[in-house]
């Protein structure tokens, strides 16, 4: 199994790291973090997102986020790219920036980690649907006011809006990361569009 998690490509790669860590004592785990995958279709280096995620240094690791998938979509060279951008982020490069942030945060930060509150809150537009309803749905602004108002009572809202008073510790569950960098379109509506994929 150790092998696989070293040197076989692809999800199955991921799927023995997963078995293996999970089922590893926390020693264990910081020694398997160093070997985490850092797979991604299209050439995108994460070894820096990991170095920032593995120093503590979030706030850091949340912008390198955000410029490593305007890579990973190809607007490396723009000075934007738009959320819906992100439908054409790859299923691998996606799965290895949210695990990147799940395992370092220990479970308190992903991309996964807030799609599995947002349902947990009733946030139902990752059923059956995909970013169009979002927007384009005739009762679209009463979907984004819920997610909107969902934001806000879990405390997510007030981190993107200021993040000069961040710690770790006190941060709210799923917060990070936000997707931000450089003169992004579409503000908080980022992670919306993440979370109407199936492969999250």
């Amino acid at each position: 199994m150790q092998q696989i998690v070293l040197t076989e490509p692809g999800l199955l790669q991921w799927k023995a790291y997963d078995l293996v860590f999970n089922s590893s004592t926390e020693d264990e785990k910081q020694n398997l973090l160093q070997h985490i995958p850092l797979q991604s279709e299209v050439g995108v280096d994460y070894s820096s997102l990991r170095n920032l995620l593995a120093a503590g240094e979030w706030l850091q690791a949340n912008l390198e986020t955000g410029e490593k998938i305007q890579e990973a979509v190809g607007k490396k060279s723009q000075t934007y790219f738009d959320f819906r951008d992100l439908v054409n982020l790859s299923q691998t490069d996606l799965r290895t920036i949210d695990q990147l942030w799940v395992k370092f945060s220990n479970n308190r930060f992903g991309f996964s980690v807030q799609k599995r509150i947002l349902l947990e809150e009733g946030c139902h537009f990752c059923e059956n649907s995909d970013y169009n309803t979002y927007f384009y749905h005739p009762r679209a602004s009463g979907i984004r006011n819920s997610i909107y108002n969902t934001y806000k009572k879990l405390g997510w809202l007030s981190l993107i809006l200021d993040k000069s008073q961040f710690t770790f510790e006190k941060a709210p569950i799923g917060s990070l990361p936000t997707i931000t960098g450089k003169d992004i379109i579409g503000g908080w509506n980022y992670e919306i569009t993440l979370m109407y994929r199936s492969d999250l």
